[in-house]
């Protein structure tokens, strides 16, 4: 009976797990493998104005993360990672985002495709002005592309 009790514990704790999946429903990668990692996104507080940035010194971070009021500044390998930050600009409401799709690197060239989301038409949205951004380390190299 002891055994029995013992295996109904166990498979209900193996039933339990749970794999992060990606949007296509497939497991999900880890964003390490590819070449990037999210350091900080949200919908607000971003920049009126659309545009992206390459990091490549603490001094800057530092800089960019007090001017989105961001108290709590990571320390970066700038020997062996540069930053890239996406701002969307501002938008008249939710549903708008602004993330990583892939990093690609190639002859010392990091070609990051930039994946944007915006409200289908219809959709019920906050309305709220937003200003999504993404910053987030990538694999250092000579240039940077954004696609």
């Amino acid at each position: 009976m002891k055994k029995l009790a013992l295996l109904s514990i166990l498979f209900l704790l193996v039933s339990c797990v749970t794999h992060k999946k990606g949007e296509d429903g497939k497991p999900g990668k880890s964003a390490m493998a590819n070449n990037y990692e999210i350091l900080t996104e949200s919908g607000y507080g971003g920049h009126e104005t659309a545009f992206n940035e390459v990091i490549t010194s603490q001094e800057r971070l530092d800089e960019l993360y007090r001017e989105l009021n961001i108290e709590s500044i990571p320390t970066v390998d700038f020997d062996n990672n540069n930053v890239v930050a996406l701002f969307m600009g501002q938008k008249p409401s939710g549903g708008y985002s602004i993330g990583i799709d892939n990093v690609k690197i190639e002859n010392k060239t990091a070609f990051v495709k930039v994946k944007t989301t915006k409200p289908k038409a219809g959709e019920n949205v906050t309305m709220a002005l937003m200003q999504p951004y993404c910053i987030a380390t990538i694999t250092k190299t000579d240039k940077v592309t954004f696609e």
